[in-house]
């Protein structure tokens, strides 16, 4: 029995980092906005509870980099700054990898969240 034990929790051990790279690759996120249609494209790699990445938004050359960006399990959050002509927006990043869907919300510090779907590319 102790034998099974063990080799049940070994397993476990196992297959916990497998869960977390579930997330690396590359995504297409549309949403609406009161402009239209936005494409982003975000690219994410974990290491450990680490995430890094960029996003690209669709018709624009430069790529934003994510800041502050973990995974646990298959839930992951992660900021990354939108330069405006105004200025900077802060988007504060939340959402869960479902096999080749990850779902989640966005938010800056002055709004509310908005829900995301993202398909994996």
């Amino acid at each position: 029995m102790r034998k099974i034990l063990l080799l049940l929790c070994a397993c476990l051990i196992m297959t916990a980092p497998l869960s977390a790279a579930a997330i690396d690759g590359v995504w297409l996120l549309e949403r609406e906005t009161p402009r239209g249609v936005q494409k982003w494209t975000i690219t994410l790699a974990s290491s450990g509870t680490s995430l890094t990445g960029d996003i690209q938004t669709e018709g624009r050359d430069r790529k934003t980099t994510i800041d502050a960006g973990t995974i646990k399990g298959d839930e992951f959050t992660f900021t990354s700054v939108l330069r405006r002509q105004k200025g900077e927006v802060k988007l504060f990043w939340a959402g869960k990898v479902e096999g080749s869907t990850i779902t989640g919300t966005i938010k800056t510090e002055q709004s509310e969240p908005r829900e995301f779907t993202a398909k994996k590319q």
